[in-house]
């Protein structure tokens, strides 16, 4: 029976009498399908339909119900709208099929009767499992709105991914539970691996939200309002000398306040002001902020209990330019001081009658060094602040930052003195003068350093002095 039609043939015949005289594939594994169909039968099939005896017209037609066996390789697909027979396995290099090789794939003993009572059955099986399942469903429903009310998802939005040192950072937490909803009332812990927060703690709004903010600064306790509108006005300037290349900063054009200074020395890291003259560049600095990570981290909590529903957590990037501002404007001061053209007339004027006499030279170099100190505090001044005319007792103003770029400088240009004492009595000696290089290395060297270690700790007793420093 297929769909309802009776296939059979009335004698056996061999595959190959079909129709066009089909051969087997010469595969080992062997799907037989069966093609059953119903063909329209006319006139032009059957020519008694025409009636010839009669009205010669043809009046009616008929259906015939016709069949046919494929056989195809079983890695193939099969023929449209056929039946699996039989699935045959024949050894390698078998030429007949034996009954043995043939696994009849044919639906058998298949009762009607027997299918509608299975159905009627299964559907009261199934109408009573509907139910329980609609009932477990519920329940699931009711214990995910339970779990949803216990955890929570905290989002953190920032008004800026990179900022920079002294920049503050708005932060904007959104607390929603499991369903989606706003969560109101609840009790927020900011924390962050750097910088300093402010609030530390926040209670969310109608819809959830709450508000704190990051300033790129290492404090213990929070910057006064004072400090953070002073320290936002110092990073606009660093931002303001800014290049068409994003990030990247022209540190030559940044001059400070002493008040600024003062605060970014106060708020800095530690090794922002070490080794400064180690390693001075060759020409100002024009690069990006080295970058100091911020993470902020946020914990959820209900408004009565201590249990913590969400967390939370975005970076912030801050550029870190304090360093490479002060050795820039380091760089500035040494090279426009002119300590050549100076040690030169010095150690002219020690050379007499072709003798160089270091008694002299030592005698005329605490006026050569009040003048090159004079020109670097000058030089510092143009270099730094906006205003060059301030007073020293105002430069004193501009705390730790102040003094390191000071004392850096004062080290920096005592060893250019020396290293131009040197080279000049090389010079001198070239040219036909006697010249005792020891004397000159133990005496006016010496001196010369000496001197430049007093201008060093008179640099650091300027802005150690009351009035000085964090006086303002």
């Amino acid at each position: 029976m297929v769909n309802g039609y009776t296939v059979y043939n009335e004698k056996s015949i061999s595959f190959s009498e079909q129709p066009g005289n089909p051969t087997l594939p010469e595969g080992d594994e062997l799907i037989v399908y069966l093609a059953v169909k119903v063909e329209r039968v006319d006139s032009t099939d059957d020519s008694d339909l025409l009636n010839s005896q009669d009205i010669n017209l043809e009046t009616c037609v008929r259906d015939k119900l016709s069949w046919r066996v494929y056989v195809t390789e079983s890695s193939k697909p099969p023929p449209a709208d056929t039946f699996v027979l039989a699935h045959i396995k024949r050894g390698a290099g078998s030429s007949h099929i034996t009954s043995g090789m043939i696994q009849d794939k044919r639906r058998t003993r298949l009762n009607l009767s027997n299918v509608v009572d299975s159905f009627t059955q299964w559907k009261d099986r199934i109408e009573n499992l509907e139910t329980e399942v609609n009932d477990i469903q519920g329940k699931i429903e009711k214990i995910k709105e339970q779990l949803s009310r216990l955890f929570w998802d905290v989002d953190l939005e920032i008004s800026a991914r990179q900022a920079l040192f002294c920049e503050k950072v708005q932060i904007t937490a959104s607390v929603t539970d499991g369903l989606g909803d706003a969560v109101s009332g609840a009790n927020l812990a900011f924390s962050t691996s750097w910088g300093s927060l402010s609030p530390s703690t926040a209670i969310t709004n109608s819809q959830g939200k709450a508000t704190a903010y990051v300033t790129g600064v290492q404090a213990w306790t929070p910057p006064t309002v004072a400090d953070l509108a002073l320290l936002q006005i110092t990073a606009q300037k660093v931002s303001a000398a800014a290049i068409d290349n994003p990030g990247v900063v022209n540190y030559a054009k940044i001059k400070l306040e002493p008040k600024e200074m003062a605060l970014v020395a106060k708020y800095s890291p530690p090794n922002a002001l070490l080794d400064l003259s180690l390693d001075l560049p060759s020409a100002p600095i024009v690069a990006r902020p080295p970058l100091r990570t911020a993470t902020i981290t946020v914990h959820a909590t209900e408004s009565d209990g201590a249990i913590v529903r969400g967390v939370g957590s975005v970076q912030v990037h801050f550029g870190m330019w304090v360093h490479d501002w002060a050795k820039t404007k380091i760089w500035e001061v040494v090279s426009h001081v002119d300590v050549g053209m100076q040690v030169g007339n010095l150690m002219l004027e020690a050379a007499v009658e072709n003798q160089f006499d270091p008694q002299k030279a030592k005698q005329k170099l605490p006026d050569v060094m009040q003048s090159i100190q004079d020109d670097t505090q000058a030089w510092v001044k143009t270099a730094v602040l906006p205003d060059p005319t301030v007073s020293d007792s105002d430069l004193a103003h501009s705390g730790l930052l102040g003094q390191t770029i000071g004392q850096e400088v004062t080290t920096a240009i005592g060893s250019k003195t020396s290293q131009a004492i040197m080279a000049q009595a090389k010079q001198l000696e070239d040219k036909g003068v006697t010249v005792n290089m020891k004397d000159v290395k133990s005496q006016v060297v010496q001196e010369s350093d000496k001197t430049s270690a007093g201008w060093a700790q008179k640099q650091k007793q300027m802005f150690n002095s009351p009035g000085g420093a964090f006086g303002f």
